[in-house]
């Protein structure tokens, strides 16, 4: 039986716009960031709850908009 899930990922064309939102907008707060070797931002991870985390990594590309009927790709 599923009791929950651990993490989401989200690609992010501008990642610090982004964590600002889950952070300044929604109030969630940074547990952790991971960099790549030249320095620049791979990941941020956002607390959601107790070992509840949204992962939001550097380098989105596909924009597109959510339709309620629309598939993952």
């Amino acid at each position: 039986m599923i009791t929950g899930i651990s993490h989401a990922t989200i690609h992010a064309k501008d990642i610090d716009a982004t964590v600002s939102f889950y952070t300044n907008i929604l109030g969630l707060s940074e547990a952790f960031r991971q960099f790549k070797e030249d320095g620049s931002v791979r990941c941020v991870g956002i607390r959601v709850a107790p070992r509840q985390f949204i992962e939001i990594f550097a380098g989105g590309t596909v924009e597109g908009h959510f339709e309620p009927r629309s598939t993952g790709r």
